[in-house]
């Protein structure tokens, strides 16, 4: 389990991501080649399938990053009582 400084660590990092325009140029980008590319496979084949699954896996990172966010600030939130208390 990371400990607080590792959590704000990975929330500065998740919060420079979903603010950085060339990183959501990039996601847009990929989405596009491996949607193109999925159209262009013919029948059902392992590859089709696993551009799907790359696919999914770009819906997600916005979510998982923001998860990051909100864990470190549960995390600080949560340390705050006890520090309060000793």
């Amino acid at each position: 389990m990371p400990g607080l400084s590792e959590k704000k660590e990975l929330s500065d990092a998740a919060q420079s991501l979903m603010g950085d325009k060339a990183f959501q140029a990039a996601i847009l980008s990929l989405r596009q080649r491996w949607f193109g590319q999925l159209l262009a496979e013919e029948g059902n084949t392992l590859r089709q399938q696993e551009l799907c699954s790359m696919l999914r896996t770009l819906e997600f990172l916005p979510h998982e990053l923001g998860t990051l966010v909100n864990d470190y600030r549960k995390a600080l939130h949560d340390q705050r009582p006890r520090a309060a208390n000793a």
